[in-house]
């Protein structure tokens, strides 16, 4: 929501208003992180306080591997490129590159894409950062090739049009059964579930053109496919304890002799025994 207010004010050309709703919408979405790391740490206390078997968890994880491929491109679910990059945009339009730097710098950590990149060997280039412009050039030549970058940037004179564009989804979640492999029995449960056919394969880009002449593409700075399946994955660890302490509760249900009655239950709610 921070966002997309943001987006209203630079519509407005009030970049003060955007920067406020940006440090808002980056400052929830660190403490988001901060709660999950929090969380972990409780799950591991409960793990070891009620003796959960690793190899129980493991047979569930391992049923989530498949998609490793798309969680593996962002570092959590809590944190998104885009906002990172209004941000460094914002900071440009203000005439502070150095900021617009570090936010770029953030964003393209969260999704690595061409464009970001090519912010960060421009600014760093502009900035006199020779080490840090290096260093970008080299990753620009390993994920898309070579680049001219030789010569910094004038940024008081570069003419620049960005292009937001938003078209994604997220596939329907669906429920899948795994067998959950305790100790002494294996149950049946069903946990929540993505059909990986279903996810769009290449990017969507928008291509711009001016009379005819080509001015660039789109880059993709947010993806939500990957985001939706990190989200379930770090959630996935939570869903599985609570998994394997009903399904112990229900062993230990059963394991209870059929016939044995409590003799308290015997006696009348109020009993004259001396």
């Amino acid at each position: 929501a921070n966002t997309l207010q943001a987006m209203n004010y630079i519509f407005k050309k009030d970049l003060q208003g955007a920067n406020v709703e940006i440090r808002r919408a980056e400052l929830r979405q660190k403490q988001a992180a901060d709660k999950h790391q929090s969380d972990l740490k409780k799950l591991e206390k409960k793990k070891n306080k009620e003796k959960i078997d690793q190899k129980s968890l493991d047979s569930i994880y391992s049923q989530y591997k498949i998609f490793d491929a798309y969680a593996s491109k962002i570092l959590n679910s809590f944190q998104n490129g885009f906002t990172y990059f209004l941000g460094g945009l914002v900071y440009e339009l203000n005439r502070e590159p150095g900021e617009a730097y570090i936010d770029y710098e953030k964003s393209f950590q969260l999704h690595k894409n061409r464009y970001t990149l090519g912010k960060l060997i421009e600014l760093s280039s502009a900035l006199n950062k020779k080490e840090e412009s290096g260093k970008w050039q080299k990753l620009h030549r390993e994920l898309f090739g070579d680049i001219n970058a030789s010569k910094p940037a004038d940024l008081s004179k570069k003419p620049e049009l960005v292009v937001v564009f938003f078209c994604g989804n997220v596939p329907r979640k669906t429920q899948a059964k795994f067998s959950l492999w305790l100790p002494k029995k294996s149950f049946n449960v069903a946990f929540p579930f993505y059909n990986t056919a279903t996810f769009r394969g290449d990017d969507i880009y928008l291509e711009i053109n001016q009379n005819g002449h080509p001015l660039g593409r789109t880059e993709m700075v947010l993806d939500f496919i990957p985001i939706a399946v990190k989200a379930l994955k770090e959630k996935v660890p939570g869903i599985t304890i609570r998994q394997i302490l009903d399904c112990s509760q229900k062993m230990k249900s059963k394991e209870k002799p059929p016939n044995t009655v409590d003799c308290w239950a015997l006696l009348p709610q109020r009993s004259s025994i001396p």
